[in-house]
Formats: C-alpha cells, structure tokens, sequence
C-alpha cells in the first residue's frame, strides 16, 4: 500500500517504504472517494525508502474513462 502521486494518462508514482523491483509486473488500485481505478502494470523504476514509477497497461476502456474524469478534474484545480 502506499500514496499515489504525479497521476498521468500512462502512468504514476507510488510512494512506497519496500517498492518492488524494477519490472514487476503489478495488479493495483487506486481509490479516490468511492471510486476505484483498476489496471496491470510495470515498475519501470525503484528506490528503497522512497517509492516506484509505474507504468499502466491493460487498462480497461471502462478505466480509462474514469481516470480521464480524474485528471480532467485535477487539471481545473
């Protein structure tokens, strides 16, 4: 478990204490309100004590319109 940030289109950040190592391919999900964001995808990098960037593939049409919706969102913030 760990926090998301720098949320795009193909990808984010996790800040995480024990990431995975590069190239793990990761099931995970991301919950704002009462909405979940669901998708496969790749550690493209790792730092102990710090976090992970992953990569999104896989990602569902029905996904890929909710985390539009997100980011559109964040964008008028």
């Amino acid at each position: 478990m760990g926090r998301v940030s720098d949320l795009a289109r193909g990808g984010c950040y996790v800040d995480a204490l024990n990431p995975f190592p590069n190239g793990t391919r990761v099931r995970f999900r991301i919950s704002k309100e009462n909405e979940n964001f669901e998708a496969i995808g790749t550690v493209r990098y790792s730092k102990i004590g710090m976090g992970m960037g992953i990569t999104f593939e896989g990602v569902t049409p029905e996904q890929e319109k909710l985390l539009q919706g997100w980011l559109a969102k964040l964008s008028e913030e």
